[in-house]
Formats: structure tokens, sequence, C-alpha cells
């Protein structure tokens, strides 16, 4: 059965629509999220191709495939478009024009031993441990060739001083410029079933606020970035 019809709507002895199978809902458990470069062609090799789409392979591995983030307490994604109106003398009515989109981000997450939710955010230009994966702190003698959105002559950053993001797995210096690079996040959503919803990546995020949360009656602590980004691209998922 499909979507319900209004001509088949019978409140008494029917739900509104005939293709919901009880049980199987989207939840807050069954969503992953995961930070990795700041486009979703560069996610994946061999998929940049225009006008395709780009497809999630859950069992590929590679340097640049997004890396999850846990204990998310919450996330946020909100889309606004830009209306104007259009009035004229001589009439009641209006006409309307639709703008840009704008597109923002909000997560918090609780603070464990771990890297903190800056460090996951910029992990797509730290370097990993090739044996446990862990992500390293930039060496300042050995700066990390980026190539900022894709641009022919990549620059070289060296994160020292004032500029150093932090030390270990905390990094709370909002001022350092690995901060100014651009992220990408995935957001890729499954049924309680293990039934595939669908994916998509928030493109050329840029952070625009980081906070932590200190209270004496909490037992952890919390912390919470705010990012705004240039797009949200549709991921075609391929489990098999």
């Amino acid at each position: 059965m499909g979507i319900g019809t209004i001509e088949s709507w019978d409140f008494g002895s029917k739900h509104v629509q005939n293709d919901i199978n009880p049980g199987k809902f989207v939840g807050s458990k069954t969503v992953l999220i995961a930070f990795g470069p700041p486009q979703a062609k560069q996610m994946l090799s061999g998929q940049s191709e225009i006008n395709k789409p780009i497809t999630l392979y859950p069992n590929e591995s590679g340097s640049n495939m997004p890396i999850p983030v846990g204990l998310v307490q919450a996330m946020t994604l909100d889309q606004a478009k830009q209306i104007d109106k259009i009035f004229e003398i001589g009439s009641e009515r209006s006409y309307q024009v639709v703008g840009r989109t704008i597109q923002s981000c909000g997560f918090s997450k609780i603070m464990y031993l771990g890297p903190s939710l800056l460090k996951f955010a910029s992990s797509f230009y730290l370097a990993k441990d090739p044996t446990t994966g862990e992500l390293l702190d930039p060496d300042p003698e050995k700066p990390k060739t980026i190539d900022r959105n894709n641009q022919e002559e990549p620059a070289e950053l060296k994160f020292d001083g004032a500029n150093r993001p932090g030390f270990g797995d905390l990094y709370l210096n909002f001022a350092s410029e690995l901060f100014n690079l651009p992220i990408g996040v995935l957001i890729y959503m499954r049924s309680n079933s293990k039934e595939d919803y669908g994916a998509v990546y928030l493109e050329n995020g840029q952070i625009s606020n980081s906070g932590l949360r200190l209270d004496v009656g909490a037992a952890v602590l919390g912390e919470n970035i705010s990012v705004e980004f240039d797009g949200v691209v549709p991921i075609k998922v391929h489990n098999d």
C-alpha cells in the first residue's frame, strides 16, 4: 500500500498514511554523525563526475573518509530562505521573491578522555597514527600542506605558538587558524530495523561558535559548536 489519499481517509478505522510499518522508525540511536573533508567529492575516490550522485559505501575505508564522533547529545540542522515581499500601490496582494538559502548546524557533546569536539571537527587536517588511527597533534617543525578549497597552490600552515589549537586531545584555542579551515559533516540515517533511510553531506562548513559548559551540579562537562554551511549534498547509500 502507498501513501493514503483524501478519498480513502477514515479517521475511525485507518491511519492517515497506509505506508507506515509499525516499529520501523528513525531515531537518535540510528543516526551517525561524522566529520570529514569540506566537499563530498573529496570523501570517496573516483566520484568527482559532475551530475552523478555521490555514493556512500559504508564498508569502504580511506584517508578522507569522515570520522564518526560519539557522545553527541544534540544536533540541529537549520535551513532558511530569504523571502522578499513586494507590494504595489493599488493592490492588497503581493509578490514574493525567493533569495538565497542560509544553512547552519549545531552540535553538543559530552567531554570525555578523548578528542574534544573541535579536534573531531578539524580531523581532516590532522595526521592519523597508521596503527591506532589516533588523531595526532600538528608538528610545528613539519607544516602540513593543506589544499584550501581545491586551490591549485596548497598552503602550508604552521600551528605553533598562539596559532596552536591545543595539546593532546584538548583543543580549545578557537583563535587558531586551524578552525578557519572549511569542514564537512556526514549525517547517515538508518531505521531501527537496520534499513538505510538516507544520508546527506554538509559542505564547506565554517565553525562560527565554540562553547564549553561547566556546572557545579553536573557530573560531566559539555562542549558545543555552531557551523555555517554552504550547501547540503544528498548522498546515495550503497551497502552491496
